[in-house]
């Protein structure tokens, strides 16, 4: 199996320690970055395949993070991770061109997923949006417009 090159970016030091480590126990070549600007003068150094970029509440610059990201090099997936008040800045990301997002806190497991599935597409891209959900009982930043319009309707 290829190693996949996974960049994780949150200004949460503790979080990212851990997750490093965690992904490099599974073969997952991790790094971390705690700001926007470290991430970019890592990924302009050695690309990720995928980056895992943490959307904190008030934070208007995490999109600006990943519009930088997408216009260096469109092929790197992005997933995003949204907590409380960051859920249509989850929506705006998807929008802008993140492959998927969840909620934290995280399931490892799921992120794994995540993080293999978006890679399978950077390999694949004419296979982006093709995919079914992983966990169908997993609501996706895909679905929340269309269940918000549905529930006012």
């Amino acid at each position: 199996m290829q190693e996949i090159k996974v960049l994780i970016i949150s200004e949460e030091r503790e979080f990212t320690d851990i997750l490093t480590d965690r992904l490099r126990s599974w073969g997952f070549i991790a790094n971390s970055a705690g700001s926007g600007d470290e991430a970019m003068a890592m990924i302009t150094q050695s690309r990720p395949d995928v980056v895992v970029l943490s959307l904190r509440s008030g934070h208007g610059h995490d999109l600006e993070t990943l519009s930088m990201i997408k216009n260096m090099d469109a092929a790197i997936e992005v997933i995003l991770l949204t907590c409380k008040g960051t859920a249509i800045a989850g929506m705006k990301g998807i929008e802008q061109g993140a492959v998927d997002c969840m909620h934290q806190p995280i399931e490892l497991g799921v992120l794994i997923e995540k993080i293999r599935r978006a890679h399978a597409q950077r390999s694949a891209p004419g296979m982006r949006g093709f995919g079914l959900p992983l966990f169908p009982s997993i609501l996706s930043c895909e679905q929340v417009p269309e269940l918000l319009s549905s529930l006012f309707a």
